[in-house]
């Protein structure tokens, strides 16, 4: 607070959300993303945090029964020039 009792601040970050407010990290998370929000099954999106881009993570969960379903996006590799 500053002396004349404004808040300021000091720190800030912004994450890309969809329409429903579901964080995503690219343009084929968000297609899934909004294919989710159209159905009517229980899902759960998941959230890297602090882990590497390498490191596979499950983008989201289908809440299905008997057993979860994990949704993974795999990432295009470039081609290779001959």
């Amino acid at each position: 607070m500053t002396p004349a009792g404004l808040a300021v601040i000091e720190e800030m970050a912004i994450m890309v959300v969809a329409e429903n407010w579901v964080p995503y990290e690219s343009a084929y998370e968000k297609k899934l993303v909004d294919a989710l929000a159209r159905t009517r099954e229980r899902s759960m999106k998941g959230l890297r945090y602090n882990l590497p881009l390498d490191r596979p993570t499950a983008t989201a969960i289908l809440q299905t029964q008997p057993r979860p379903v994990g949704l993974y996006i795999v990432p295009l590799l470039p081609m290779a020039h001959s």
